[in-house]
């Protein structure tokens, strides 16, 4: 088997898609939401009344020195969810949460082009650093489809935003 290519450095989980398909799907934010998870940003847990997922805001030092190195879409994100003072329940994303999708996709998309991979004017054209950046993202996943049941690899990726 062939090795897989290693992570490209400082591009977060929620840009890939932005970089790939030049705009912003549901995936990448959903992914979006995964990794700040993972980062201690965000705290999810099930509720004693059974109710559905719970997401809180990390509370403590230690976050409040993350939170400072969060890029803006994530700032935007988090910041929707803590809008109510206590958490967010899964279910209630789907009613209102709307605005807060459009500006994280939103400041996805500038920062992105900030970064030079897509045009200012044109989102969604790649520009020469974005065109090298979305090969690379390919040749990351490509390896990854062999890893899985055939469908499988779609689903999963589908839905991070690849």
């Amino acid at each position: 088997m062939d090795a897989v290519p290693a992570a490209l450095e400082g591009l977060r989980a929620g840009q890939t898609g932005v970089v790939v398909l030049g705009r912003v799907i549901m995936g990448d934010i959903a992914v979006t939401l995964v990794d700040l998870i993972q980062r201690e940003l965000l705290i999810v847990e099930e509720p004693a009344d059974g109710g559905d997922w719970l997401l809180t805001l990390a509370a403590g030092t230690a976050a409040r020195r993350k939170h400072g190195a969060l890029l803006d879409y994530e700032k935007r994100l988090l910041d929707g969810l803590g809008e109510g003072g206590g958490g967010s329940r899964l279910s209630s994303l789907a009613d209102g949460f709307g605005r807060v999708l459009d500006e994280t996709r939103k400041a996805l998309i500038r920062e992105a082009a900030h970064q030079g991979w897509l045009r200012h004017l044109h989102h969604d054209q790649r520009t020469p650093k974005g065109e090298e950046l979305a090969g690379h993202v390919r040749s990351f996943r490509q390896p990854l489809f062999g890893e899985v049941p055939p469908g499988a690899g779609m689903l999963v990726l589908g839905a991070m935003g690849w």
